[in-house]
């Protein structure tokens, strides 16, 4: 059984592993437009960029076998996967992961599909796809 102390040993022994391992990459969020009560008209969405330190593992194998399905969008050859711990998205001041609407990674740009919370014991950090667009 795990205890507390198990979990925060893992917490920090996972910070100690991915240190080395981070890069940045830049976010691109946008706000759903709101409705004005008094004219009924939607207001333009407000845009930023924020830079996040992450864990991106690029998807370039050519095997069919490997393909996975996440949040109904296949994974292919040119997506990214990417892991961002919850105290960089707080620290970037991003509090709905659903504003995420691209990610800039390598001079590339990906639409952000899917975001699943993970960690052991306690969630600890989000796990993202992003798929290459032109």
């Amino acid at each position: 059984m795990l205890t507390k102390k198990d979990i925060e040993f893992m917490q920090q022994t996972r910070k100690e592993v991915i240190h080395n391992r981070r890069r940045v990459i830049t976010f691109v969020l946008e706000s759903d437009p709101k409705r004005n009560p008094l004219t009924g008209a939607y207001e333009k969405t407000s845009q930023r960029e924020v830079e996040v330190l992450s864990v991106v593992t690029d998807r370039t194998s050519r095997v069919a076998a490997e393909r996975r399905i996440r949040e109904q969008a296949q994974i292919e050859e040119e997506d990214v996967w990417f892991s961002v711990s919850i105290s960089q998205l707080e620290k970037a001041g991003i509090k709905d992961n659903k504003d995420i609407k691209y990610v800039i990674h390598n001079g590339e740009k990906y639409r952000v599909v899917s975001d699943d919370p993970k960690g052991i014991g306690e969630y600890n950090r989000y796990e993202f796809v992003g798929k290459r667009v032109n």
